[in-house]
C-alpha cells in the first residue's frame, strides 16, 4: 500500500511541475520552447510514477512493460530538450494516451473484482484520471483550435480531475 501511494503522491508533484513549466510555456514565452519540452518531461514521468504504481501493487503481470514503455517516452522526451524535434508531440500523442487508457482499464477491470470500499476507491480514481485526461486533451493545440472555450475548460476540467484523484488516494490510504 506504501509504495502504491508514494507512487501517486509522486505522480501529483511531477504533474504539478509539469503544470507549471507548461504555464511557463504559454503565458510568459508563448510558443515552443526548453518550458514545453520540460512541461511534457515532467508529464511524463507523472505517468510512470502511477502506472509503476499500478504495475508494482495491483497489475503485476504486466511485467513492467507500461512502465518501461512510459521510460522510451520519457528519454524521447529528454532528448527533444536538446534537439527540438517535436519528440515531445509524439510522446503526447502515443505514449501519454497508451498510459493512460492502461490506467483507465485496470482500475476498470478492478471495479468489477473488488468489494465495496476498493470498489469505490477505483471508481473515484477512474473517474478523477478520466476527468484529468479530458482536461489533457482539451488543453492540446487542435482541441483549442475546434472548441474556442477549451483554454477555459480545460483547467477546470484538470483541476477537477486532480481534486477527485487527490481525495480517492487520501480515502484510500486512510482505510
Amino acid at each position: 500500500k506504501k509504495k502504491y501511494f508514494k507512487g501517486v503522491m509522486l505522480f501529483f508533484l511531477n504533474h504539478s511541475v509539469s503544470r507549471v513549466f507548461f504555464f511557463l510555456s504559454t503565458f510568459i514565452y508563448q510558443g515552443v520552447s526548453i518550458y514545453m519540452s520540460l512541461g511534457s518531461l515532467f508529464g511524463v514521468i507523472s505517468l510512470i510514477f502511477i502506472v509503476y504504481a499500478v504495475e508494482a501493487v495491483i497489475y503485476k503481470k504486466s511485467m513492467y512493460a507500461f512502465t518501461i514503455y512510459g521510460l522510451f517516452g520519457f528519454t524521447l522526451n529528454f532528448l527533444d530538450i536538446f534537439l527540438f524535434i517535436g519528440l515531445n508531440q509524439w510522446v503526447q500523442i502515443y505514449v501519454d494516451i497508451v498510459l493512460a487508457v492502461f490506467i483507465i482499464l485496470i482500475y476498470a477491470s478492478y471495479i468489477f473484482k473488488s468489494t465495496d470500499k476498493v470498489k469505490k476507491h477505483f471508481t473515484l480514481m477512474m473517474l478523477g484520471i478520466i476527468i484529468l485526461g479530458l482536461g489533457e486533451m482539451g488543453n492540446s493545440a487542435i482541441t483549442m483550435v475546434l472548441i474556442p472555450w477549451a483554454s477555459i475548460g480545460a483547467p477546470i476540467l484538470m483541476a477537477t480531475g486532480l481534486i477527485v484523484l487527490f481525495v480517492s488516494i487520501v480515502y484510500f490510504y486512510k482505510e
